[in-house]
């Protein structure tokens, strides 16, 4: 009581490394810079008083745990016609925060469905595991299963050539199919 409001700096530091400049308190108080871009897991936060005419010179300390950001993982809609190959499943990544992109992600996710060649046509689910994606400041709760939509084949239909004598009864018109697929057949 009696004395003037604390004035110097603060630094704040992670794990002992400076998080930028000091800050200059303003009222008596400061704020620390953002310490976003800490990696996930244990850190000490610390807290370097400078002091001033009538205040000594202090520091403190906190612990502090940063938890994993959450990935939403997202097969890949796909598609494909009927008799051909599966396409080759893929997924997005979404989330990311601090500038991060999918580069930080290793490993794979599980990718599965049951769709084969021959399944019939209609939509068929793509399933999404965590596989063995790992990454060092996210994980994967959120797993989102995409569609695998099989079209129906295109065929050919060809008119048969055919002839008949000036005056003469028309013939009867066929035609031919073609494009068949799986051993399909007319």
């Amino acid at each position: 009581a009696g004395y003037p409001t604390p004035t110097g700096t603060i630094q704040f530091q992670a794990d002992g490394i400076d998080l930028g400049a000091p800050v200059i308190l303003v009222t008596g108080s400061a704020t620390s810079i953002g310490t976003s871009g800490l990696s996930a897991g244990s850190h000490t936060i610390t807290a370097l008083y400078s002091g001033d005419t009538y205040n000594l010179a202090n520091s403190a300390t906190l612990p502090l745990f940063v938890i994993k950001t959450h990935l939403t993982v997202t097969a890949d809609a796909k598609s494909m016609i009927y008799g051909g190959s599966v396409p080759a499943l893929t997924v997005t990544f979404s989330g990311f925060v601090n500038g991060d992109t999918s580069i930080v992600v290793s490993g794979a996710p599980g990718l599965s469905t049951s769709t084969i060649s021959a399944s019939p046509v209609g939509t068929y689910t793509i399933a999404v595991t965590a596989g063995s994606l790992s990454a060092a400041n996210y994980d994967f709760p959120n797993l989102v299963n995409g569609a695998l939509t099989i079209n129906k084949a295109h065929l050919t239909v060809t008119a048969d050539a055919k002839s008949m004598l000036f005056g003469g009864s028309v013939p009867t018109l066929t035609a031919t199919i073609s494009g068949f697929v799986n051993g399909d057949t007319a």
